[in-house]
């Protein structure tokens, strides 16, 4: 079980789909506000800002 979660094995699942949960434009991560995600406290990252007011799960399952 570990050597599949671990191992070097680097086969790809070419049958999967993954759809892009919403549309919207680019926003830097310094550019958010929201000072906790501006500053990069959690980590690296960026923004979007949604063109339409649906955001879904790109992944179904």
């Amino acid at each position: 079980m570990f050597k599949k979660l671990f191992g070097k094995n680097k086969e790809v699942n070419k049958d999967s789909e993954i759809f892009a949960p919403l549309t919207g434009e680019y926003v830097k991560i310094e550019d958010i506000p929201d000072p906790v995600f501006a500053q990069k406290m959690m980590g690296e990252g960026f923004g979007i800002n949604p063109t339409e007011g649906e955001v879904v799960s790109p992944i179904e399952g």
